[in-house]
């Protein structure tokens, strides 16, 4: 371990040795004699020093901790296996290239129909005033990070994408809502980010036939100029091959994570399946070392097969295209959206695909950048200053039918500079043990990285010797390409999944469940030793946390008997105050009846969560005896007074003969509430529900 990184690996004032320093110094150069000063400040270097050694050693030596009767494993080294490589020329990008395909041939061969019924992918079609003076806006997880959603406002007009379409409508004054025009996409709208007077569309396109040069289908950017919201215009038009993962905007610039598919050639398929070339059987029973072997020897059969075929191929041809066109422009050009010398692959062979994380800057129209990475990847997590991409160890290896592999999750790090030639560069990689929830199981603060993660295996507690639970990892950027594990506490809810987790400042909520729902509160003021300070066990679960200042939780989720059988929708406010010791302040169940279903996408995307002044409001459905609801539901949620339902809007009278009207988000203008659904836009007062101020019909 060289100085730097002992350096690193120090806690608290270690890390920030100047900061500490300079801060002593303001503190006793004031107030103290000069010498006295010094006299600390050398007491303090060989404090850090001394913590900086000791530090090292913990972090050599393998050992098992106990921090407040939980299950600390040390520190681990940091992982060369998911470090990202650069690839410097289509040479070498053909020969990783060629290792993923090898792999991916083993895999039609040998994994065949094999299939988990609940393993689809992603690809599975898986006031009176002029000007308000409030209103609320995405639901983001860091402020100044934008992100993309169905809905957007500015006050005066609301822009929503529903299907193949965007709506445009005057918000304000409420009773003067109307729709003002709608726009076309050319295929199912994804979102939008709303800065200023532009509006981007992101959205699927699609064509049935290959267009004059090639391009078959993928994401279309679309910028708008909605200075006139009646009579939107187009700036510019970004197609790019591949679908949208997700995507952030930071003032003016968009960083968008795109998936590519290789299209794989087809020789490749029917070498999987020819049965002239010796290879040998994999029998469903055989032991880990036997499946090793097989697959070994098939692959010292394919690897030359794979090299031949893939020689007829440009690589150049295999990795993604955009086209930047304007309305002014009739026949664009697909350019190459990255070349080999952008690409980076991991150690191991991933998956056939490629993720770019593509950059725009909504404001000078300059040009499309991307940084692109050969594997694959679904969450997304962006600071103001780096973008994560995590992926669990699902994607990268096939083998798990016969020998269940440890289930990690690998974490690349890319760094943001919209000043730099590279607006977007790789840093660091690292990896976890366990798999992560969604977003919020990531968080960036203090140039420390928290991951929380639950471990399992693909067959629950086949492992009998190990127990397991869910962890709080720390990482840190190391300056040479790795994200360092630094601290970690684990042993959270033995055998037990993770369902939500929120990170604020120095605090941490984790929120684990099977039969009963236990909050684990977290303070990891000092990465270096994270800790539980309290818990606290109720029955149901949390799947959203949500803040109300530094104090409370406020939680949407199921209620559950002692026996863990959900019973429906319910909303919470914990009493955080006291971090050792959360309490239940409040719970409100939206029904109690357990012949009644009730659900609502706010459990699972919080952008369908909106709290504002005191008043939450998410979609609903419930199912039972007494008939269907699909709307909104408007609570009063304080931590003091309760949780009591205002009103619900219902929109399935918004929908046509035989069209469900799914609800979707809602949107507050000073005392106005705007709920979207896909059946249109209802207007109420917020604090009276049941009046109904205007409403929006989407045509069918």
């Amino acid at each position: 371990m060289d100085g730097d990184t002992t350096l690193r690996a120090s806690s608290g004032c270690a890390i920030y040795i100047g900061q500490c320093a300079y801060g002593l110094w303001h503190e006793v150069g004031v107030v103290m004699k000069p010498i006295r000063a010094i006299a600390m400040l050398t007491s303090l270097l060989l404090a850090v020093l001394s913590q900086a050694a000791w530090t090292d050693e913990f972090l050599r030596e393998p050992q098992t901790r106990r921090s407040a009767g939980r299950r600390v494993r040390a520190t681990k080294p940091p992982s060369s296996s998911v470090a990202l490589k650069a690839l410097h020329d289509c040479a070498e990008a053909r020969d990783y290239l060629i290792e993923v395909a090898v792999e991916r041939v083993l895999e039609y061969r040998y994994q065949r129909w094999f299939m988990l019924p609940w393993s689809g992918g992603p690809e599975d079609v898986r006031g009176s005033s002029d000007v308000p003076s409030d209103f609320t806006t995405t639901n983001n997880q860091e402020a100044g990070v934008d992100e993309i959603d169905i809905v957007k406002t500015d006050g005066t007009h609301l822009y929503a994408v529903e299907g193949k379409d965007l709506h445009i409508m005057q918000s304000w004054p409420a009773t003067a809502t109307a729709e003002l025009a709608v726009e076309e996409l050319p295929g199912y709208g994804r979102g939008l980010f709303l800065r200023g007077g532009r509006a981007l569309i992101v959205s699927d396109v699609w064509n049935s036939e290959e267009d004059s040069d090639g391009f078959t289908g993928g994401t279309r950017f679309t910028l708008l100029d909605v200075a006139d919201p009646a009579s939107p215009g187009v700036l510019r038009v970004v197609d790019i091959e591949g679908w949208l993962v997700d995507a952030r905007l930071i003032d003016g610039d968009l960083y968008a994570v795109v998936r590519s598919y290789i299209e794989l050639p087809p020789e490749l398929w029917v070498l999987a399946w020819r049965d002239d070339l010796g290879l040998p059987d994999l029998p469903w029973d055989a032991t880990e070392d036997e499946r090793e072997s097989i697959l070994a020897e098939a692959r010292t059969i394919f690897a030359p097969l794979v090299t031949e075929i893939l020689a007829k191929y440009e690589v150049q041809d295999m990795l993604p295209r955009m086209r930047d066109v304007s309305e002014r422009e009739s026949a664009p050009i697909a350019e190459p959206l990255l070349d080999c010398g952008s690409l980076f692959r991991p150690v191991h062979a991933s998956t056939w695909a490629i993720l770019s994380i593509v950059h725009l800057d909504l404001d000078e129209n300059g040009p499309v950048s991307a940084t692109g990475l050969i594997a694959d990847g679904w969450t997304v997590y962006a600071s103001r200053k780096n973008l994560y991409v995590a992926q669990t160890s699902d994607w990268w290896w096939w083998g798990w039918m016969w020998a269940p592999t440890e289930m990690t999750t690998a974490i690349h790090k890319f760094e943001l500079d919209p000043s730099q030639d590279s607006p977007v560069r790789y840093s660091a990689s690292g990896e976890v043990d366990g798999w992560i929830l969604d977003q919020f199981a990531l968080s960036e603060h203090q140039g420390f990285l928290r991951v929380a993660a639950t471990e399992f295996d693909w067959w629950w507690n086949t492992t009998p010797e190990r127990e397991q639970a869910s962890s709080v990892s720390i990482l840190s950027d190391d300056g040479n390409g790795h994200l360092r594990e630094v601290g970690l506490v684990g042993g959270l809810g033995p055998n037990e999944r993770i369902f939500a987790v929120r990170f604020m400042g120095d605090t941490g909520y984790v929120v684990t469940f099977e039969q009963i729902d236990p909050l684990f509160t977290l303070d990891l003021s000092d990465p270096f030793f994270p800790k539980v300070v309290g818990e606290l066990e109720v029955t149901g679960f949390s799947s959203y946390l949500h803040p109300i200042g530094n104090d409370w939780l406020l939680a949407v989720g199921q209620e559950a008997d002692e026996d863990g059988r959900v019973i429906g929708l319910a909303v919470s406010i914990f009493d955080v105050r006291d971090p050792s010791a959360p309490t239940l302040a409040q719970r409100h169940l939206v029904e109690s009846n357990q012949d009644t279903w009730s659900w609502s996408e706010a459990m699972h995307d919080h952008h369908a969560f909106t709290y504002h002044r005191g008043v939450l409001s998410i979609p609903a459905y419930i199912d039972g005896a007494e008939g269907r609801f699909s709307g909104l539901l408007v609570l009063a949620a304080d931590p003091e007074e309760g949780i009591r339902e205002i009103g619900r809007i219902d929109h399935e009278e918004l929908g046509s003969s035989g069209q469900h009207a799914w609800i979707r988000r809602s949107v507050y203008i000073e005392d106005v509430v705007y709920s979207l659904s896909s059946a249109g836009v209802k207007v109420n007062d917020l604090f009276h529900p049941e009046v109904e101020i205007a409403r929006v019909p989407f045509e069918e």
